[in-house]
């Protein structure tokens, strides 16, 4: 997932940056063929090809597992492929950390740190959560990366009445009870709706978009539906900002999908919960500074909802607001890469001590 357009990427670029100039870093790329990783920060790649069956490797695989010398193990994510998975149940160093790419902890019992945001987890529920022991850094364990391109905007068709809702949801995060949500705000809502969902997968090659269009467009109770699959990021941006508002799915949020939708001029509304995936999103739009397009609940979440299709002026404002520019230095205000470096720092002195304590309790990082 290290490639310049990728979600992972683009949260945790500027913290691996941070470790360039005083560690020697070494990619272990997981990425099937064509995949254009970015290796610029590495003094070494070594590619472990995608497994067939974890329990017979092939001798480059076991050279990676078995022959190496590395003091620290990163994982950007873990859980967004099987070699992730794989590779995360062995000890492949003695100090192993996991990042925020795939915010949820592996429970298990190779991966010792976990680093993540003092905006966006709740120390309370570190052990109800988490497996790992967490290391918290100021702000939100995560760097937007701003797109770097412009795009041509999608502009309005003549005539065209309905309100269009941005659903960016990958497949993975459409569940039942926000497709509920959804459909109580067609029922209550007094405009025509067009809602635009941006799967994340290619369905149409996997042969399910029409099943999928059918089962939204049953479920939903309208066919002004649209499903689309995998595009370019420029398309991406095109299409979204053609909508009217966007939606951040819960309880699985996002992070890249408040940047991208205020990037694309679009409002956007996320519900705000108890674990970093949800938490993200919302601590974004505060530090945007949109807090009353958070919501606490699921009845507040469906009442924003609702005023911003109901409410055309009030989308206006909110997009004017958007267009007169800013947000980007109030996103990253404060947020400091050298704090993961510190983080590391921390962990490498002190591990021992670490381990030897047993305390659960988050290290929180200045």
């Amino acid at each position: 997932r290290w490639f310049r357009n990728s979600a992972v990427y683009r949260a945790l670029y500027p913290y691996l940056a941070s470790l360039e100039d005083d560690y020697e870093l070494t990619l272990v790329n997981l990425a099937r063929p064509g995949v254009p990783v970015e290796t610029g920060l590495f003094k070494t790649v070594v590619y472990f090809h995608p497994l067939k069956y974890p329990s017979i490797l092939s001798h480059e695989q076991r050279q990676i597992i078995e022959e190496q010398d590395w003091g620290i193990v990163y994982y950007p994510d873990i859980g967004m492929d099987v070699e992730t998975v794989y590779l995360a149940n062995l000890r492949l160093a003695p100090i192993q950390i996991m990042g925020y790419g795939h915010p949820a902890s592996t429970h298990g019992a190779e991966i010792d740190y976990f680093i993540a945001g003092q905006e966006t987890e709740l120390p309370e529920y570190a052990d109800r959560y988490f497996s790992e022991r967490l290391v918290m850094l100021p702000g939100m364990g995560m760097i937007p990366v701003w797109p770097e391109r412009s795009f041509k905007r999608d502009k309005p068709v003549a005539g065209q009445k309905d309100v269009i809702i941005n659903c960016p949801w990958t497949l993975l995060k459409i569940n039942a009870d926000i497709v509920d949500l959804l459909r109580e705000v067609v029922d209550e809502c007094s405009q025509s709706l067009r809602i635009r969902f941006f799967a994340g997968h290619d369905i149409s090659e996997m042969g399910a978009q029409p099943v999928y269009m059918q089962e939204l467009q049953d479920l939903l109770g309208i066919e002004s539906v649209e499903l689309h699959g995998l595009m370019s990021y420029q398309e991406f941006l095109h299409r979204m900002s053609g909508g009217d508002l966007t939606i951040v799915a819960y309880p699985f949020g996002g992070f890249n999908t408040i940047i991208d939708s205020l990037y694309a001029g679009v409002p956007v509304v996320a519900r705000e919960g108890t674990h970093g995936f949800n938490r993200f999103s919302t601590a974004l739009l505060k530090r945007a500074g949109f807090p009353e397009l958070v919501a606490t609940g699921r009845a507040g979440f469906k009442e924003m909802i609702l005023r911003l299709v109901e409410e055309p002026q009030y989308r206006i404002d909110l997009s004017r607001r958007i267009a007169a520019g800013g947000i980007r230095e109030r996103v990253t205000a404060g947020l400091d890469p050298a704090a993961f470096k510190r983080a590391i720092d921390y962990l490498v002195a002190n591990h021992n001590a670490l381990q030897e304590d047993g305390l659960r309790q988050p290290i929180m990082v200045d």
